[in-house]
């Protein structure tokens, strides 16, 4: 049965830092590092975040070069996940968020011509549904090494092979309709800081000599996050 989290996130400034490409570069100045304080600052002291996250599980009947068939006739679609959980007995669907709340507080600032928190505000809040999606996969994690299971890497609709309209089907498979995050007639999830993802379960250990999953991704070689670790190490 899938069970709705909210676990609390709190952000700390010196991890953004590393996190916010900008500030690979020793170019970034004293300024902007006081304004990513007082981002952090004020999203913290304030609850700005709300996260929530929901998952389920199922078990998989067969696999073949690009569907994963499910139990209760559900299908995942694609030939990237057929092939990176070709050895995983369960599919966990999974669809997290932060909530609305940032990206109403980039809207105020770029109503206010503040562009450069703007942007930086925005940027913290990818970092912050990074950093959500770790803690989330971590708990499936958790969960399926009870049972004596072990986890893929997780996997995103609008990797290549792995079709964006997919994410359709993950938030009807994570019963997300019961959270407060939607999705949109183009399968977008609402809101924006929200992210879905299969993760594959197994008791035989998944090859972790594949490729990094940033070979898979469409952005390839254009990605700001190139350098940044995350659910999906990209």
């Amino acid at each position: 049965m899938s069970e709705i989290f909210t676990p609390e996130t709190i952000i700390e400034a010196q991890e953004v830092l590393k996190f916010i490409p900008f500030f690979n570069r020793e170019k970034a100045g004293l300024q902007s590092r006081v304004i990513i304080n007082e981002l952090v600052y004020e999203i913290n002291n304030h609850r700005i975040l709300k996260p929530q996250a929901i998952f389920e599980t199922y078990r998989i009947t067969e696999i073949d070069n690009d569907k994963i068939y499910l139990e209760g006739g559900e299908v995942l679609r694609g030939t990237l996940p057929s092939h990176l959980l070709k050895l995983a007995e369960e599919v966990i669907t999974l669809v997290c968020t932060i909530g609305k709340d940032l990206e109403r507080e980039v809207e105020h600032y770029y109503r206010k011509k503040k562009m450069v928190k703007a942007v930086l505000m925005d940027d913290i809040g990818n970092f912050a549904l990074n950093l959500l999606a770790i803690n989330i996969c971590q708990i499936v994690g958790l969960n399926a090494e009870k049972k004596g299971y072990y986890t893929s890497k997780p996997l995103t609709p609008g990797l290549r092979g792995f079709p964006l309209e997919e994410q359709g089907n993950i938030y009807k498979l994570a019963k997300a309709q019961n959270t407060n995050i939607s999705l949109t007639s183009h399968l977008m999830l609402d809101p924006r800081k929200s992210l879905s993802m299969v993760i594959g379960s197994s008791a035989n250990p998944f090859n972790q000599t594949d490729n990094p999953l940033c070979t898979y991704c469409e952005g390839q070689g254009k990605c700001r996050y190139n350098k940044s670790s995350g659910p999906s190490e990209r």
